[in-house]
């Protein structure tokens, strides 16, 4: 059986192989998989967009965001 010996397929090979970098690299997606960096995401279109526009504290952000989610149910898993 060809690669029944441990080896990895290829993408976790990258992974792994990446040692700090890598990690950093799945913290980075899974962040962004899970949405915990809308905050962050949304402040940089502020200041990109709306440069004129002070941002919501983080605090602020998650609770606006909140209510808009009850508001306005989509398809999610909970």
């Amino acid at each position: 059986m060809a690669g029944a010996t441990g080896a990895r397929p290829p993408g976790l090979s990258r992974l792994f192989s990446g040692g700090l970098a890598g990690a950093r690299g799945v913290v980075t997606y899974l962040r962004g998989v899970m949405g915990a960096d809308a905050y962050e995401r949304y402040c940089a279109h502020l200041a990109v967009n709306h440069p004129d526009q002070e941002p919501p504290t983080e605090k602020q952000f998650w609770r606006d965001h909140m209510d808009w989610m009850e508001k306005n149910p989509q398809g999610r898993c909970c």
